[in-house]
């Protein structure tokens, strides 16, 4: 989003994280960043990409737990979840295999860097897009469990109310969809 707002210092933004989906018809909002399975809400949607994640751990927790050597060992490992408290489940795939893989939330965070933040305090296990992880395995920060194992994907969407968007927001929008496209 910052590369965007260099290209374009004359448009002014205003960016809110959040978890509560907006209500794009009744608020003050031009689009929203969806992740996940959408309903159908009459609004226009664009697929900008599908992201694949790794579960990760600082090296110090990893000190206190024997690596895990499948998808069900990950549920001895407590997790930092990033939204709902209580255990839930992921999908893990490796190849045509999926495991469904229960796991023990210790630390929930409504913020990725928050989360971020824990991970590398060795806090708990995280789950990581896989390009993220990877900046954080190089420096030695996180260690990727079950490398040949991945979380099944979601998709990134950008929801929109429709065709006729502000000049603006249509710079925007193909910025971000050629930036996932790239």
């Amino acid at each position: 989003i910052s590369s965007f707002a260099l290209q374009h210092p004359r448009i002014e933004m205003t960016v809110i994280f959040s978890n509560r989906r907006v209500d794009l018809n009744t608020e003050p909002f031009d689009l929203e960043i969806r992740f996940g399975d959408l309903p159908d809400s009459g609004l226009k949607v664009r697929r900008l990409t599908t992201v694949y994640g790794g579960i990760y751990a600082a090296p110090k927790l990893v000190e206190f737990f024997p690596l895990p050597e499948s998808p069900k060992d990950i549920s001895r490992f407590p997790c930092i979840r990033h939204d709902h408290p209580g255990s839930f489940s992921l999908a893990m795939r490796k190849g045509d295999l999926v495991e469904e893989v229960r796991l023990r939330t210790v630390h929930t965070v409504n913020s990725m860097s928050t989360g971020m933040e824990f991970a590398l305090a060795g806090l708990g296990v995280t789950g990581l897009d896989l390009t993220i992880g990877a900046e954080f395995e190089k420096t030695g920060q996180l260690v990727r469990l079950l490398p040949d194992w991945h979380a099944t994907g979601f998709d990134i969407h950008l929801v929109m109310t429709g065709d006729q968007l502000p000049y603006r927001i249509r710079l925007f929008v193909d910025y971000l969809a050629a930036h996932f496209a790239g």
